[in-house]
């Protein structure tokens, strides 16, 4: 008996452990997501003011 409730703690440990990984690795994905659509508006940004300067002087 004794056994058994050594490996259900085991079990019980490891799935927390899984539970916390996955809720980490989704606020890890959402933090890359929003650093992704900040470059993306930058990006963005810096193609405007080429553009337009390229078409003033070319224009």
């Amino acid at each position: 008996m004794n056994k058994q409730s050594t490996i259900n703690y085991l079990l019980t440990g490891l799935i927390i452990l899984l539970i916390l990984v996955s809720v980490g690795l989704i606020y890890r994905t959402e933090q890359l997501q929003e650093q992704v659509y900040s470059l993306q508006g930058q990006v963005n940004t810096y193609r405007v003011l080429i553009f337009n300067l390229y078409g003033k002087n070319g224009g």
